[in-house]
């Protein structure tokens, strides 16, 4: 089984993390200082984020950088 992208399993972790959290993509991103438009954006692979919100949203998510970029996630 070939690997997806790491931008493809950024996105769907992303989305994850979200709703694991019981957050609205709004609350989320007012939570890690973003609009919720750039999130959308993050959660449909329209854009990578730069690290610095990737840790924002890691922190909001109560996981790690790693664990958002990890093919097999739980978060």
């Amino acid at each position: 089984m070939k690997d997806a992208p790491v931008e493809e399993i950024l996105r769907k972790n992303l989305k994850k993390a979200r709703r694991e959290c019981n957050l609205t993509q709004k609350e989320a991103a007012e939570k890690a200082g973003i609009s919720r438009p750039v999130l959308s954006a993050y959660e449909t692979g329209r854009i990578v984020p730069p690290r610095i919100n990737l840790e924002r949203l890691a922190d909001v998510y109560n996981t790690t950088v790693i664990k958002l970029l990890e093919q097999e996630s739980i978060v």
